[in-house]
């Protein structure tokens, strides 16, 4: 009966053995979770039965870590994979991620574009294209424009005039010809205007220009103020003037060597900063500051203040 007894239990010992040697162990899992702020994303996986992660995200760098945090240097969709290996084998989780472009990127076309990026006067017509006085401030708009505008005035050589922004703050305008779209008021007061160039229906002329050995760009979020006359029209001398203050807007200034440098139409130094409006990649909405106030009798303190303001398209080249 004995032997029975040891017989039956060492049966039940070898099965449950046996048993317990051929349950599985479980596979690993994986899921990908992310937050994005700008370029920098943080991932934070979902996983069970894991021993070991590798990440490759997408652009051609790769990770060990168990939640890593890694910054794009550009915007884009990319594909992000992680590989996780157990006792159970290994699984696969993939998800992609979406960088949206700064605008610091769309500008100056990102830190990989050594040569910047270089926008041009669009020829076509966009809604809200046109001008008004700074009072009117910010949507200015009180003579709308129209496709090839400049060609209208007999100024259709000054679009080919090239205004490049590069990542690390510098800036450079390409003339072409020689000669620039200028505020006319200032073509007038410089010398410099092309003589039979001036349309005064619009304010605008082309105008000589020498290109400033240097030039450099800054982004701005304050408020931005403006001493502007208020009727580019007035009579009197001197004529009224106020202080415009414009916020929530983003703005660009130009610096160079007696603030020659410009962007979109050359005028005195108190126009040498543009709203942006909108912008894309390829097409980007600005709003231009122009001196049109005229008084050849008077201080021409106020010639060189704001009066208008110009809304424009420009693409990328």
């Amino acid at each position: 009966m004995k032997k029975n007894t040891f017989l039956i239990l060492t049966i039940v010992a070898l099965i449950t053995a046996m048993a317990i040697s051929c349950k599985k162990t479980p596979a690993p899992t994986a899921e990908i979770f992310a937050s994005i702020d700008g370029y920098t994303v943080t991932f934070n996986p979902t996983v069970t039965d894991v021993s070991s992660y590798a990440w490759n995200f997408g652009d051609g760098e790769t990770s060990t870590e168990v939640k890593p945090e890694h910054t794009y240097a550009v915007s884009g969709t990319y594909t992000v994979t992680l590989v996780v290996k157990g006792e159970g084998g290994e699984a696969t989780a993939t998800k992609d991620i979406t960088i949206a472009a700064s605008l610091l990127e769309m500008l100056t076309g990102g830190e990989s574009a050594a040569s910047g990026k270089t926008w041009v006067l669009d020829r076509s017509y966009t809604v809200g294209d046109g001008g008004g006085p700074v009072m009117n401030a910010p949507y200015a708009l009180a003579v709308p424009s129209a496709e090839n505008v400049l060609d209208i005035f007999g100024l259709g050589d000054e679009y080919d005039n090239e205004f490049t922004f590069v990542y690390d703050g510098h800036y450079s305008v390409n003339s072409k010809n020689g000669n620039v779209l200028a505020a006319a008021v200032y073509g007038s007061a410089t010398l410099t205007v092309i003589p039979e160039s001036i349309a005064w229906t619009v304010g605008l002329c082309a105008a000589s220009w020498d290109a400033p050995a240097s030039a450099t760009w800054t982004i701005n979020t304050t408020d931005l103020v403006i001493d502007a006359v208020t009727d580019p029209n007035d009579t009197n001398v001197p004529p009224a003037t106020e202080t415009v203050t414009i916020t929530g807007k983003t703005w660009i200034s130009i610096t160079s060597e007696a603030s020659q440098s410009f962007f979109g139409i050359k005028d005195f130094p108190s126009t040498t900063r543009f709203i942006i409006d909108e912008i894309t990649p390829d097409k980007m909405r600005v709003t231009l500051l122009v001196c049109a106030y005229s008084d050849n009798g008077g201080d021409p303190m106020y010639n060189m203040m704001p009066s208008n303001m110009f809304h424009l398209t420009y693409i990328k080249k």
